[in-house]
Order: C-alpha cells, then structure tokens, then sequence
C-alpha cells in the first residue's frame, strides 16, 4: 500500500504526522470508516477545518517550542555562567514579557491580518510555555492602563509574594505525605 506524503495547508508538515497527532492526542473521535485510506488525507484535512482542532494544534505546536526553547536556553545559560544566580530564568522572563508585548502590540494594533491559529500558537502556545511570567506582565499593564493601580499593585505583588509563599508550602506539603 503506497502512502502519499503531502503537507497540510495550515502547517508545515506531512499529513501523516498531522493524523498521528490527532487520532493519538485528541478527545474528538473519528471513525475508522471516515478515516480509511479510501478517503485519504482529505479526512484529514476536513477535521482541520473544525476550528477548536485548528486552535488546540495551534496551541499544542506553539508550547512544544516553547517548552524546547526554554529549557534548552536555561541550560545554555547554566553551562554559561553557573548555577549561583538563576541567569536562565532571568533571561526568560524578562525577554518572555518583551515577547509577549511585541507580539501583542503587533497582532492587535499593527497588524490585523494575523490569524488567531497565529496569535495562540504564539502568544498562547510558544510564550505560555516559555514563560508565565510574560501573561503576568501583559495582565499587570492592563490592569494599570486601566487606571485600576490598587488591583494591579495587589497583583503584582501578591503573584510574586504567594507564588513564592506557595512553592514552600508545596514542600512542606509534600515532605508531609510521606
């Protein structure tokens, strides 16, 4: 049985990863009958005109490589200037936010035509698995563009004080249950 390797329109890659990926990921299912090789890769690429599958695939690429972004950037900067200061982190969250601004500065106010696959792949996908840090930074702004400077200084604040206060918790919660 000769298998025909063409990309899809939405992504770059061959059809066949792109079935791999949503017949192996996916809570939507496809019948076999919808599936078979009698209607080939068009089966496929009907399902990638469901809107929710686009927007999750989007999403789903955009974190792989923020995720191989982040954690082979951390290790760069270990192996660069040592362990003694989280260098890695550091870098991640600052250029994170300066990410995640550009970004949506540019898909909101500049340029309209970028599709929302694009702007959760990048914003939600890609930077969301870089780094929270950049959401966190784009809320605080919003917050006080807002003109609501009490909410976005309890939030500023309180993420980073909790957020540490809750990592030691977690410890001790885990120590606990042993």
């Amino acid at each position: 049985m000769k298998r025909h390797f063409q990309s899809c329109s939405l992504f770059p890659v061959p059809c066949s990863l792109v079935y791999v990926l949503i017949v192996s990921s996916s809570t939507m299912v496809y019948s076999d009958e919808n599936l078979s090789y009698k209607y080939g890769f068009h089966a496929v690429n009907a399902m990638l005109q469901d809107p929710n599958l686009r927007q999750a695939l989007a999403i789903s690429f955009g974190a792989i490589a923020g995720a191989l972004s982040r954690y082979y950037l951390t290790l760069w900067f270990a192996s660069r200037f040592g362990t003694s200061f989280p260098y890695g982190t550091f870098f991640i969250n600052v250029s994170g936010c300066l990410g995640m601004g550009f970004f949506s500065t540019l898909a909101v106010e500049k340029v309209a035509i970028i599709s929302p696959e694009l702007r959760l792949m990048v914003a939600t996908g890609f930077l969301g698995a870089y780094t929270t840090f950049s959401t966190y930074g784009l809320e605080s702004l919003a917050l006080m563009r807002g003109g609501n400077l009490l909410t976005a200084t309890g939030y500023w604040f309180g993420s980073a004080i909790l957020g540490v206060f809750s990592v030691q918790l977690g410890v001790i919660i885990a120590r606990f249950c042993r």
